[in-house]
């Protein structure tokens, strides 16, 4: 049986560029890395092929100058990234509780996630240009990736407990202090609401503003849908990778 699933597990192609190349794997000498390794480029390729079958969703994008009231704002895809562009704060209400992003209206934004679905007035209140955009999270993300500033992931699956190592660094900024957050958002087990969990983070108050440790993140029930919420400051850099 075992040579049985070995050869099986040596028919699945897997392409990530130009080249193809062949997961090829004996289960019966494999040792652990290995399998994991197998496992980190399947969970890959299975996000890609949700991503190739999943609809397109509808970004919805607004822009201004200054405060503003906009009514009628319909959002129907959740949970959605809200990325927002210049000094301002905004404010989702007519939902069940009033949602505030970019709550510092920090100069150059913030990304955040909405996870509740409605019609709502845009309550914008800052100054100078901006932009707000709201986008809802497709399949094809990944468990391991790394960027600049806050982040909102696009769903990515999990399918046993792992250990995340995590690098959040903000000491190029000239922050005084820094928030360094990482959260992984799902489903809960039994309602079709959304939550969200601290896999690791602190807010620092003296430098270095950098942070580097291990969490752990597990399945929920049969969920497939997972996110990453990075919550640092503009120009921090971070990554996570599968340990």
């Amino acid at each position: 049986m075992k040579k049985l699933l070995a050869l099986a597990l040596a028919l699945v192609l897997v392409t990530f560029s130009a080249a193809a190349d062949t997961l090829s794997l004996d289960l019966e000498t494999a040792t652990l890395d290995e399998l994991q390794a197998a496992q980190s480029i399947l969970s890959q390729r299975i996000s890609k092929l949700r991503a190739a079958a999943a609809p397109a969703g509808e970004t919805i994008t607004l822009s201004g100058s200054g405060t503003s009231i906009l009514s009628g704002v319909e959002v129907v895809q959740i949970p959605a990234r809200v990325t927002i562009q210049g000094a301002v704060k905004v404010t989702l209400t007519g939902g069940k509780l009033d949602r505030t992003f970019n709550s510092w209206a920090d100069e150059e934004g913030s990304c955040e996630v909405l996870t509740e679905a409605g019609t709502f007035d845009a309550l914008v209140e800052g100054k100078g240009e901006w932009t707000l955009a709201i986008e809802p999270l497709k399949e094809g993300g990944t468990i391991e990736l790394s960027g600049v500033g806050p982040y909102v992931s696009d769903f990515f699956p999990l399918s046993a407990a792992t250990i995340v190592h995590v690098v959040m660094d903000a000491s190029a900024s000239d922050a005084w202090s820094a928030s360094l957050y990482l959260h992984m958002g799902h489903q809960y087990s039994n309602i079709e609401a959304w939550d969200e969990e601290l896999v690791t983070g602190d807010g620092l108050f003296s430098a270095p503003l950098k942070l580097e440790g291990d969490g752990i993140v597990k399945p929920v029930g049969d969920r497939t849908q997972y996110y990453w919420i990075v919550d640092v400051p503009a120009g921090a850099e971070w990554s996570i990778t599968v340990k």
